[in-house]
């Protein structure tokens, strides 16, 4: 009898409760307005609908805040006001008897020059909106920015000397590219234009050829990532895909077994895929790791140009042969076991001397390419007809 009360007042507690919580949650929700969008931002352009501006390194971005919004949310965003007008306050853009250059980054490879080439450090704005930094060297104030708030309506409209770095890994985002490529005409005190391009891997980058100065074009000078027949050493320099700077799928944990894989491997395989190029060859270096390259030409469009200098080093891998990295080539994957056994047969005093040398080859290797972009830079500056 006792245990039939008890059974029967919990049953009553429960029912309660329920009821209770029922109510909490109606009520709540009755209160709630319809649609409370002022913590939310919104960014129309109709040339940018649907672009997913930083490649493929950032096209499984469901995690992030702007592609989990189910509906537009809006924020109180003037449309006259351009991304500068937020910056002026912070930083002296208009110091006179200075260059200032505007690097717009709409390709996961900016963040490496950014960060990796120049050390340079970002601020995030309008809760993820863009980010923007900025690096002085010598007399140039340079502006870096990038995020999918760095659309053509809002970049400042006075820009004169211009740094634009574009992912055209396929023929989707050459059409992106192309509307800010088309875009530069309306920038009417703009005197430089330079372009970083991850380029096609197959290396079928001709569609920018119209866009160059040398055929009329605003462009003065092209960097481009992988073998590409068009780099000449004069309106083509080629460029290094460098290290992954954002993965979709990443975690904190995946990423420090990465790292600890890399720290603790002597060699880094790296076949080649669609093309030699490889992320995992500059990470490796940058761990003291070596890379083992399979020295092979992939299908496409990639090798040397015939007009192209005649101390450039043969593709593949022809920028990491012409700064002669200390890295290993095979031919054949069958070579291998003979790399394993001199690997043996290394002490660990040796491995320990290789990877030092590695780490500083790389970390040279890239002040060597800061210092080629700003003796590019700055001598196309000074042909430039105004100064600030």
């Amino acid at each position: 009898m006792l245990v039939r009360r008890l059974s029967l007042v919990i049953f009553l507690v429960y029912i309660i409760l329920t009821c209770y919580f029922a109510y909490l949650l109606i009520y709540k929700n009755l209160k709630k307005p319809a649609n409370d969008y002022t913590k939310f931002w919104e960014i129309e352009d109709p040339a940018d609908e649907g672009w997913n501006p930083w490649g493929q390194e950032f096209e499984r971005e469901e995690d992030r805040k702007v592609i989990k919004l189910a509906t537009k949310p809006r924020l109180n965003w003037a449309a006259n006001r351009s991304l500068d007008q937020y910056e002026k306050k912070k930083a002296n853009l208009n110091a006179p008897g200075e260059y200032r250059v505007e690097i717009w980054g709409k390709a996961a490879i900016g963040l490496y020059l950014w960060e990796h080439i120049f050390q340079g450090k970002l601020e995030s704005k309008m809760e993820g909106t863009w980010s923007s930094g900025f690096r002085k060297v010598g007399n140039i104030k340079f502006v870096f920015r990038t995020g999918p708030g760095v659309i053509p309506s809002k970049v400042p409209p006075n820009t004169e000397h211009v740094v634009l770095i574009l992912n055209t890994r396929d023929e989707g985002k050459v059409e992106f590219a192309r509307i800010w490529l088309d875009f530069l005409p309306k920038l009417r005190r703009l005197r430089l234009a330079i372009v970083i391009l991850l380029g096609d891997e197959r290396c079928r980058n001709d569609w920018l050829l119209p866009y160059m100065a040398m055929r009329g074009g605003l462009i003065n000078y092209t960097y481009v990532v992988y073998d590409s027949p068009l780099v000449d050493d004069k309106n083509f320099f080629q460029w290094p895909l460098g290290v992954a700077t954002w993965l979709p799928d990443e975690t904190e944990q995946s990423r420090v077994a990465y790292i600890s894989a890399l720290s603790q491997s002597d060699l880094t395989l790296s076949p080649v895929g669609l093309n030699s190029e490889s992320y995992r060859i500059y990470e490796a270096m940058s761990y003291g790791s070596v890379p083992v390259l399979e020295d092979v030409m992939t299908a496409g469009s990639c090798g040397a140009h015939p007009n192209a200098s005649v101390a450039a080093a043969a593709p593949p891998y022809r920028l990491l042969k012409e700064m002669r990295a200390p890295v290993m080539f095979v031919r054949d994957w069958t070579e291998l076991p003979a790399i394993l056994d001199r690997e043996r047969a290394l002490s660990l005093e040796q491995v320990i001397e290789r990877r030092k040398r590695l780490v500083e080859w790389y970390e040279h290797s890239k002040l060597k390419l800061r210092e080629h972009f700003l003796t590019t830079l700055q001598r196309a500056l000074v042909a430039s007809p105004t100064k600030r």
